[in-house]
This record gives structure tokens, sequence and C-alpha cells, in this order.
């Protein structure tokens, strides 16, 4: 086979790398819902980590079944904080947030939270 073909076949699968990795650089962002402008979005989810983990710290004794009044308080102002940022974020991806940050604080076992998010609905 001559050699431009295979230049040719390499320069397309260059072009389909570049394409796909920017798609879904993308995408990744827009899955969670939060795009955000000027690229804040690590700095935004250190801050929720933080909150999450003083507000529980704060307001939960330790006792599972006053998990969902401190995680009841505490929705509206992740909400407010993504908020403030230009995103409006959906139910689901709040309780994500909080889930994954309170698990990483080891405030609470993932089933704790699971469940404490349960029970509100």
């Amino acid at each position: 086979m001559s050699p431009v073909f295979w230049i040719a076949l390499v320069g397309f699968v260059i072009a389909d790398i570049v394409i796909i990795t920017l798609v879904i650089r993308r995408m990744s962002s827009s899955l969670l819902g939060l795009t955000l402008p000027g690229g804040d979005r690590n700095r935004l989810f250190e801050s929720i980590h933080a909150m999450v983990g003083d507000y529980l710290r704060v307001n939960y004794s330790g006792d599972p079944q006053h998990l969902p009044a401190a995680i009841s308080g505490l929705l509206p102002q992740l909400r407010d904080m993504l908020r403030s940022h230009g995103v409006e974020p959906r139910p689901e991806v709040l309780r994500a947030l909080l889930q994954i940050s309170a698990a990483r604080h080891r405030i609470a076992s993932a089933r704790q939270l699971r469940e404490a998010l349960a029970t509100l609905g």
C-alpha cells in the first residue's frame, strides 16, 4: 500500500481521538448538571465539601435518627451555594454531592446516608 494511504489513515485516527476527547470532556461536566463559567468547578466542589463537613460536624450528633434533620437543613444551603455560582442544580445532583462529601468526611456510613436521604423523599 502507498505511504499516502497510511498518512491519511493516521491523520483520520488522530482527528477521531481529538474529537472524541473534546466531546467526552464537554459531556463530563454536563452529566452532573454543573457547567460553570470560567471553569471554577473544582474550587466549587472543594467549597461544597468543606461546607458539608463543617455543617454536619456542628448539627449532627452522630445518632442516625437525627441525620435526616441535619441533612434537610443542609440541602437548601447547598442549593443556594450552587445557585450563587450560576447553576440550577437538580435534586439528585444535590443529594449525590451531599452523600459523597459526607461519606468522605466519615460522618456517617454510606448506608446511613442513603437511608436518611430516602426518608426525605
